[in-house]
């Protein structure tokens, strides 16, 4: 797997337990074509920046997601990850 090029960078401080993870909507995902507020994810999760298209854009309660998207999210607990998995049909992966 060939790692993407992000405009993002992160440095984390010692006792930090948050991570960035990253995941690409599947086609047939469950999150697809809905609002991020209608997601109901868990209130430790932030997602940081969404690639779509070529484009990198900024991502707000009322943005609608599509099949495909690729998504940064900063987790602060492990726990938080099955959650997502459940959401978005797929996995995410620590970066």
């Amino acid at each position: 797997k060939v790692k993407r090029r992000c405009p993002l960078d992160s440095e984390w401080r010692e006792g930090e337990h948050s991570v960035l993870v990253e995941l690409d909507g599947p086609e047939q995902s469950p999150a697809a074509g809905k609002a991020v507020v209608q997601l109901k994810m868990p209130s430790d999760v932030v997602i940081v920046l969404l690639h779509r298209r070529g484009k990198y854009l900024n991502v707000s309660g009322n943005t609608v997601l599509d099949a495909g998207d690729h998504l940064l999210m900063m987790v602060a607990h492990d726990n938080a990850l099955t959650k997502l998995t459940d959401i978005f049909g797929v996995t995410p992966q620590r970066m």
